[in-house]
């Protein structure tokens, strides 16, 4: 499968983005059942969204923010969950630990290579998130201090 995915991509000289399946059938000898496509989409899923969360727990995050996480853990091609986190992406990383929702979906095309409609979609994901829980200063001195007093209660 990898084989004729690699020589998709050679035969259109880029990304494959934004085409339907059905248009690449000339290029492909295998043909997916569609339960397969699920597993393998149910599998792929968890796999980023597992990065994700290990980066930053989804849980305390507003849906719309984690939906944008997870789909950058997945452009990021993510097994390796610190690669947008590390010093690669430091304003990003930051913005989402001080839950600066405005702030993450300006930093939020950090992927290479970029891909417009796609940065576009996850800022209007974290900016909607800004919008249902406002960014204030203050509650992120109060978020790191509860955070400092669960982590140090759980060791």
């Amino acid at each position: 499968m990898m084989g004729e995915f690699n020589g998709l991509r050679r035969a259109h000289k880029s990304r494959l983005t934004g085409e339907p399946a059905a248009s690449q059938k000339p290029y492909t000898l295998l043909d997916l059942v569609p339960s397969e496509a699920d597993r393998l989409f149910r599998q792929d899923y968890r796999t980023h969204r597992d990065s994700a969360n290990w980066l930053f727990p989804l849980v305390s995050l507003p849906p719309d923010a984690q939906i944008a996480l997870i789909d950058l853990a997945y452009q990021e091609g993510g097994e390796d969950p610190a690669g947008f986190r590390s010093n690669r992406y430091p304003m990003f990383s930051n913005a989402i630990e001080r839950r600066d929702w405005k702030k993450a979906g300006e930093e939020a095309n950090v992927c290479e290579p970029p891909t417009p409609t796609r940065n576009a979609r996850r800022k209007a994901l974290f900016e909607k998130a800004a919008r249902q829980f406002p960014f204030h200063q203050s509650l992120t001195r109060k978020r790191k201090l509860l955070d400092l007093l669960v982590s140090s209660s759980s060791l």
